[in-house]
């Protein structure tokens, strides 16, 4: 699960701080079998991780002081610079697992 947020100057106040809300009750339903990864963005990208992370307590924890951290809302909104991001993250991903599959028939 790959969330994208919208932390511009027009999610100041009630927007944001719904936003937050939602994505950290999200966060918690999480199962430590899952992945997430969090892409917040303005006029700049900003990742929690370069990578997917397991869904375990110490990711969560992480993830939730990130976000206090960093959904500060300004900027302009540029919503190519994530959906780029994730793009390149699923190609990634399924590359991973066509190449794991290749060696593991070897």
């Amino acid at each position: 699960m790959v969330f994208i947020v919208d932390i511009s100057a027009s999610m100041k106040g009630t927007p944001l701080d719904n936003t937050k809300n939602a994505l950290l009750t999200s966060l918690s339903q999480l199962n430590a079998q899952d992945t997430f990864n969090i892409i917040a963005f303005n006029g700049a990208l900003y990742l929690f991780s370069s990578s997917m992370e397991s869904a375990t307590e110490e990711a969560i924890l992480n993830a939730t002081k990130w976000v206090d951290t960093n959904f500060i809302a300004n900027g302009d909104t540029n919503i190519m610079l994530p959906l780029t991001q994730v793009i390149l993250v699923v190609i990634f991903i399924e590359m991973c697992k066509t190449l794991f599959s290749f060696f593991k028939a070897c």
